[in-house]
């Protein structure tokens, strides 16, 4: 599974500078897009696989409360 983790770090990693040195982080952005797109795929292969599961309408407004909020922190001076 540690292939796993590397191409999740490799898709949504960067690099943070830190005044110690290079930590790597992971972009809230990029959590964000990630998760979107894990919600969207959830209700289509549940129903596929005979198993219907259907995401709540808080869900959306949490994930879309999220992306405003890395929008804030990204044009932050």
């Amino acid at each position: 599974m540690t292939w796993l983790k590397n191409l999740v770090y490799k898709l949504v990693g960067k690099k943070i500078a830190t005044e110690t040195g290079t930590v790597d982080g992971i972009s809230k952005t990029k959590i964000t897009a990630v998760i979107a797109v894990i919600l969207a795929a959830i209700p289509v292969l549940s129903s596929a696989w005979g198993h219907p599961i259907t995401i709540p309408d808080w869900i959306y407004k949490i994930l879309g409360a999220a992306g405003l909020w890395t929008v804030r922190d990204a044009i932050q001076p």
